[in-house]
C-alpha cells in the first residue's frame, strides 16, 4: 500500500468517525438543543444538562425565543413551572425557565439583558432578594453566553462525553424539564431534614457561635421608615427597559421557610423590610411611567411556609429556600389573577402585592402573624430547637 492510498484511507476513516460522532451526538442531543428525537431508555433523561446549563440555556433561549420567561437563581428555577397555564396565558405564550443555579443578582441582571436583546418578551417573573441591586456591565458575560456554536454541540469532546453519559445513565432521575425547570433534589426526600440541619450549622459557624434565642412571643416592632441610600440602580435600569418594551413584570421576593426566618430574626430583620420598601418605591415609580409591574411578597406564616420538615413527608420544601413547583403553582395563580390574593391559607394570608403605602401595614401584620402562630404551635418551637442544636 503506497503512502498516498494509506493517507486517503486514514482521512476517510477520520471523516467517517467524525460523521458518526456528530450523528450520535445529534440523536442523543444531551443538551436539549435540537429537541426533536426522544427515545425512552436511550436519550429521554438528560442527565448532563445540569452541568452545562449556563452554557446551553442562553443558546436555547436565543433559538426558541420564548414569550414568558422566569429569571432567578435555583429558587424559582426549581419552584416555578414555566408551562403553568397562568404563566403562559393558557398556552398563548411559550414559557421558559431561565433560572440558573447559584445565580445571584449579577447573573440574573445579565440574563435579563441577554433576553431583552434576543427575544420579544411578553411577561416575566423575576426572583430577587432584599439586597442592593446595582447596575452592571454585562458586555463580556453576554458575549460568552452566546458563544456556543452548533458544531461544538455535535463534534466537541464535551458533547461526546455528555452523550455517552446520557445513554448510560437513563436509570437516573431527570435534572430538568424540557422548558428549563430544575428538579434539584426533589426526588431525594431523605435529604430534606439533613439539609435544614446543615444550614443551621453553617449559620452557627458564620455567627461564631452566637446563640439565637428560641422563638417566643415578642412585642410587635413599630415601623420606622428607612434612611440612608442603597444602590438600586440596576433594578431601576431593568424596569425602565421592560417598561419601554411593554413587558408585564412580576417581581417576587423569594419565599423562605419560617424556620429560617426565625434565624433571620437573630440578625436585623427590620433591615430586610427597609430594603423591600426601597424596592417597592422603585416599582411604584416605574408603574407611574406606564409599566405593568408588581412586587409580590410571599413571606409569612401560612401553612405552606410553616410545613413540618420531615423526610419523605414534606410536600412543598426541599430545603429552607428551595420549594417545589406545587407551591410555585399557587404563587403564579395569585400573581396572574387565577386566584384571589386575599384568600386565606392556614392562619395567614399567602401572597401580597406590595406598594410603598401598604408596606408599613404588611410589616406590622407579619409580626402579628408570627406572634399568633408561635403562641399556638409549640411543635414549631421544638423543631427550631432541634435544628439549632
Amino acid at each position: 500500500m503506497n503512502g498516498k492510498r494509506y493517507f486517503g484511507i486514514c482521512l476517510a476513516s477520520l471523516g467517517a468517525l467524525l460523521a458518526l460522532t456528530g450523528l450520535f451526538n445529534r440523536v442523543v442531543d444531551p443538551f436539549w438543543y435540537y429537541r426533536d428525537i426522544t427515545i425512552d431508555g436511550f436519550n429521554s433523561v438528560k442527565t448532563q444538562f445540569t452541568n452545562y446549563e449556563r452554557h446551553v440555556k442562553p443558546v436555547i433561549l436565543r433559538e426558541t425565543r420564548p414569550d414568558a420567561v422566569i429569571f432567578s437563581s435555583s429558587v424559582l428555577e426549581a419552584g416555578m413551572n414555566p408551562a403553568h397555564p397562568a404563566f403562559t396565558n393558557d398556552g398563548t405564550y411559550h414559557g421558559y425557565n431561565f433560572g440558573m443555579q447559584a445565580a445571584w443578582w449579577d447573573r440574573v441582571y445579565c440574563n435579563l439583558e441577554y433576553a431583552l436583546a434576543n427575544t420579544e418578551l411578553k411577561t416575566v417573573v423575576i426572583g430577587i432578594s432584599p439586597e442592593p441591586l446595582p447596575s452592571l456591565d454585562c458586555s463580556s458575560r453576554i458575549k460568552e453566553m452566546g458563544a456556543i456554536q452548533p458544531s461544538q454541540l455535535l463534534f466537541s469532546f464535551d458533547a461526546l462525553k455528555a452523550s455517552l453519559k446520557t445513554v448510560t445513565q437513563q436509570a437516573k432521575r431527570p435534572t430538568h424539564t424540557l422548558d428549563g425547570m430544575l428538579f434539584y433534589h426533589r426526588y431525594q426526600s431523605g435529604k430534606i431534614e439533613a439539609s435544614f440541619a446543615q444550614e443551621f450549622y453553617k449559620y452557627r459557624i458564620r455567627s461564631k457561635g452566637k446563640a439565637c434565642p428560641k422563638p417566643r412571643s415578642t412585642d410587635i416592632p413599630a415601623w420606622v421608615p428607612p434612611d440612608g441610600e442603597v444602590d438600586m440602580r440596576g433594578l431601576e435600569k431593568l424596569l425602565r427597559q421592560l417598561v419601554e418594551r411593554k413587558v408585564q413584570v412580576k417581581l417576587v421576593i423569594y419565599p423562605i421557610h419560617a424556620l429560617w426566618m426565625e434565624l433571620m430574626l437573630c440578625d436585623d430583620l427590620p433591615k430586610r423590610w427597609h430594603l423591600i420598601y426601597k424596592m417597592a418605591k422603585i416599582v411604584n415609580d416605574a408603574s407611574q411611567q406606564g409599566g405593568d409591574i408588581e412586587l409580590w411578597d410571599f413571606q409569612g406564616f401560612s401553612s405552606g411556609l410553616v410545613e413540618k420538615i420531615s423526610n419523605n413527608q414534606t410536600r412543598y420544601w426541599q430545603d429552607f429556600g428551595h420549594f417545589n413547583y406545587e407551591l410555585g403553582d399557587i404563587m403564579l395563580d395569585l400573581m396572574y389573577r387565577r386566584a384571589d390574593p386575599m384568600d386565606r391559607w392556614g392562619d395567614d394570608v399567602f401572597g401580597v402585592r406590595l406598594t410603598p403605602e401598604s408596606l408599613p401595614g404588611r410589616f406590622t401584620r407579619f409580626f402579628q402573624s408570627r406572634r399568633e402562630f408561635i403562641n399556638g404551635n409549640s411543635g414549631f418551637i421544638q423543631d427550631f430547637e432541634k435544628f439549632s442544636q
